[in-house]
C-alpha cells in the first residue's frame, strides 16, 4: 500500500563482488558510493541496488535506518549475498518519528491531529506501547487510541497533552527486509521494529538464511517465510508481534527453524497469535527453540503441514497449547517439553494422524481449564505412536484424553492405546520451572532412560552437550545409546563424562535432514575441541560433486550443502555420501536427493 511513497533508487553500476559499508551516521556517507569505511553508503537500499549480488557482503554500521530494504539481487550457491549488521544497535525502524510538537494540533478535547500523516497507517506507538485503533469520532476517542482519516490525517488521544511528549511513532514501512524470488541471500544481526506488516519477509525464495536478528512490535509476523525451499531461520529473537512471531506458510519445504526464541506475540482482539505457525508447509525441521507467553500456542502445525519434525523445543506458559497440530499428518516430536500451558501440552486433532511422541515431557498443562497434557481427538488416533515420555500433573487433573475418553493414569492409557508402555507418570524434577529452567535434577526418572532408536534422534541435547552416562543411574533406555535422557536437556552430575554414540565425544555427525531432500541438506556437527573441518559430497560412484572446509569452535554447529555441484547447478536425483574429516577422525553419512 505504500509503494508509491518508498524511495526509488536508479539502477547502479555493474555488480562487482566485495565487502561494502553502510553508515548513515558518517557525514561523508553518500548513496552513490563507493561504499568504503571512509565513504560508506548512506542507505542500505542504495548499497543493495548498487552492489548486491554473488559474493557481496554489505556491512551496515550501527544506527537507526528508516527504510524498507527490498532485496535487489540474488547470490549463488558458491558465493552467497550477505547483508549483515556491523555491530549491536543496528536498527531498522518501520515507524516515522512524530516527537516534534509542531507536527500536532489540538483537534478536540484530549484528541490531537497530525495532518501530515497522509498514508493509511495501521499501527501507532506511544511510550513504547502499541495504541488501539478506534472508529469513534475524535471527540469521543478513548485514551490510548488512534484513527486515520483519509484527507484529514491521524487523530491520537494519549490522555490530553501533546502526543509528541509520549515518544509518538507512526507506522510507515511495511517490512524491514523484503526478499522476493531471490536465492542464496543471508540477513544477519539486525534489530527490526515497528513495521506495518512483517518484519523480515521472504517470499517464494530459496536458500535464504535469516539469522541472529531481533524483531519487536511488528504489525504482523516478526519473521514470515512464504513459499520457497531450503530456508534457514536460525537464532533469532521475536517478541510483541501483532500476529505469529514466526510464520512458515504456503508451501515452504525442506527448511529449518532452529535456536530461536519467540514470545509475547498477540493479536489482542482474538486469541490467534502463536510463537511459531507452520501452515501448509512440509519437511520442516524445528529444533531447540523457545516458545513462551504467546497469546495462542507455542508451536502450531496446521492445514496440511505434513511430515515435519520437532526436536527438543521448549514451550511454556502459552495461552492455548504448547504444541498443536491440526489437519497435519506424520508429525514427529522428540524431546519436546511442554509446561504450564493454558490448555493442552500436546494437542493432536482434526485428522492429524500418524503423530509421534518420543522422549517428550508434558507437565502441568491445563490445570486451571480442565484440559490435558496429551490430547488426541477421535479423528487423529490412526497411526499414533508414543513412548518413553514423562506425563505428569502436580494436581489430580487427568493428564490424558484420547478418542473422547479421559485417563487418570498412564497405565490405564497404555492399556487401551497400546502406547506408552515405558512412559513415566512422575515429577520430572526440573531445576526450577518457575523461572523456566527445565534442566533435570538428580533423581529424575528422565535420566538415562530414553530411546535413541527412533529416526531423527539427536546426538546432542538442547545446549549441544553430548550424551552423558550418569554413573549413579542404571541405564534403562533402548537403542544404540542406552543412557540418553528424556526431554531437552542431558543431566550432568559433577564429574560426569560425556559420551556420544560414535566416537567417544570427539566428533559426531548427525543424519541428513531432510532425507530424502529436494534442495539444501543439513547435518548437525558436534566437536569436543575446536578445529578445521573439511567435508566432501560424492555420488555413489565416488565422483566428487562438492567440497568445502571451515574452522569451527568446540560445541555444536550445522553443516549445510545447497544441493549444487561443482558448476553451481543442482545435482541429479540419486544416492550421495558426505565424508567429514575433523580432529583426525572421518565420518560418513548416506542420503538421497530427489527431483
Amino acid at each position: 500500500m505504500l509503494w508509491a511513497l518508498l524511495l526509488v533508487i536508479p539502477a547502479g553500476i555493474a555488480h562487482a563482488a566485495g565487502t561494502f559499508y553502510v553508515d548513515n551516521t558518517n557525514p561523508n556517507a553518500s548513496d552513490t558510493g563507493p561504499g568504503t569505511l571512509a565513504v560508506p553508503y548512506r542507505s542500505i537500499s542504495a548499497a543493495d541496488r548498487m552492489r548486491g549480488g554473488p559474493g557481496t557482503t554489505l556491512i551496515v554500521m550501527p544506527g537507526v535506518y528508516h527504510e524498507q530494504v527490498t532485496v535487489f539481487a540474488s547470490g549463488s550457491a558458491v558465493s552467497p549475498y550477505v547483508i549483515r549488521a556491523g555491530g549491536d544497535n543496528t536498527l531498522l525502524d518501520g515507524a516515522e518519528d512524530f516527537t516534534n510538537p509542531s507536527r500536532w494540533a489540538l483537534a478536540t478535547g484530549d484528541t490531537w491531529l497530525a495532518a501530515s500523516v497522509l498514508w493509511p497507517t495501521t499501527h501507532v506507538y506511544a511510550n513504547g506501547v502499541r495504541l488501539s485503533v478506534t472508529t469513534a469520532p475524535p471527540e469521543s476517542m478513548a485514551v490510548g487510541t488512534f484513527q486515520w482519516v483519509f484527507g484529514t490525517g491521524l487523530y491520537v488521544n494519549v490522555g490530553g497533552d501533546n502526543p509528541a511528549g509520549h515518544d509518538l511513532r507512526v507506522g510507515f514501512h511495511p517490512n524491514a527486509f523484503r526478499i522476493t524470488s531471490r536465492q542464496y541471500v543471508t540477513v544477519r544481526g539486525f534489530d527490526v521494529t515497528r513495521t506495518e506488516e512483517h518484519g523480515i519477509y521472504s517470499l517464494q525464495s530459496s536458500n535464504i538464511t535469516i539469522e541472529k536478528n531481533h524483531a519487536t512490535f511488528t504489525g504482523a509476523h516478526g519473521i514470515a517465510i512464504q513459499g520457497g525451499t531450503a530456508v534457514m531461520v536460525d537464532s533469532n529473537t521475536v517478541s510483541d508481534a501483532a500476529d505469529h512471531g514466526i510464520n512458515i506458510l504456503s508451501g515452504v519445504t525442506n527448511s529449518t527453524v532452529q535456536d530461536n526464541e519467540s514470545f509475547r506475540n498477540a493479536r489482542v482482539f482474538e486469541r490467534a497469535a502463536n510463537g511459531l505457525m507452520v501452515f501448509n508447509s512440509t519437511n520442516i525441521l524445528i529444533q531447540r527453540n523457545r516458545f513462551h507467553d504467546n497469546e495462542d500456542s507455542g508451536l502450531d502445525f496446521t492445514n496440511g503441514s505434513d511430515n515435519n519434525v520437532s526436536i527438543q523445543n521448549l514451550s511454556w506458559s502459552n495461552g492455548d497449547h504448547g504444541f498443536d497440530q491440526i489437519e497435519s499428518v506424520n508429525i514427529q516430536h522428540i524431546g519436546d517439553v511442554a509446561y504450564g500451558n493454558t490448555n493442552e501440552g500436546f494437542s493432536i486433532e482434526g485428522g492429524a494422524t500418524g503423530a509421534q511422541l518420543w522422549n517428550c515431557i508434558s507437565v502441568n498443562n491445563g490445570l486451571a481449564t480442565g484440559h490435558f497434557d496429551v490430547y488426541v481427538d477421535t479423528s487423529s488416533t490412526a497411526g499414533f505412536q508414543s513412548n518413553y515420555n514423562i506425563i505428569w500433573n502436580s494436581t489430580t487433573n487427568k493428564p490424558f484424553k484420547y478418542n473422547g475418553v479421559q485417563y487418570a493414569t498412564v497405565a490405564a492409557f497404555s492399556a487401551v492405546t497400546g502406547t506408552d508402555g515405558a512412559t513415566f507418570q512422575a515429577d520430572p524434577r526440573f531445576v526450577n520451572p518457575g523461572i523456566s529452567d527445565y534442566h533435570l535434577q538428580s533423581g529424575s526418572k528422565a535420566i538415562d532412560s530414553g530411546t535413541s532408536s527412533v529416526a531423527n534422534w539427536p546426538l546432542t541435547d538442547f545446549e549441544g552437550n553430548a550424551r552423558i552416562d550418569d554413573a549413579q543411574t542404571p541405564n534403562t533406555g533402548v537403542g544404540p545409546v542406552t543412557f540418553a535422557d528424556r526431554g531437552a536437556f542431558e543431566f550432568k552430575r559433577t564429574g560426569s563424562v560425556a559420551v556420544d554414540d560414535v566416537h567417544a565425544g570427539f566428533v559426531a555427525l548427525g543424519p541428513a535432514f531432510p532425507n530424502p531432500g529436494r534442495g539444501a541438506v543439513s547435518f548437525s556437527l558436534q566437536l569436543e575441541r575446536a578445529g578445521v573441518v573439511t567435508w566432501t559430497v560424492t555420488d555413489v560412484l565416488g565422483r566428487r560433486v562438492h567440497q568445502d572446509a571451515g574452522a569451527f569452535n568446540a560445541g555444536r554447529a550445522t553443516i549445510r550443502w545447497s544441493g549444487a555441484g561443482v558448476q553451481g547447478k543442482e545435482v541429479p536425483a540419486g544416492i550421495y555420501v558426505i565424508r567429514l574429516d575433523a580432529n583426525g577422525e572421518t565420518l560418513t553419512r548416506h542420503f538421497t536427493v530427489v527431483r
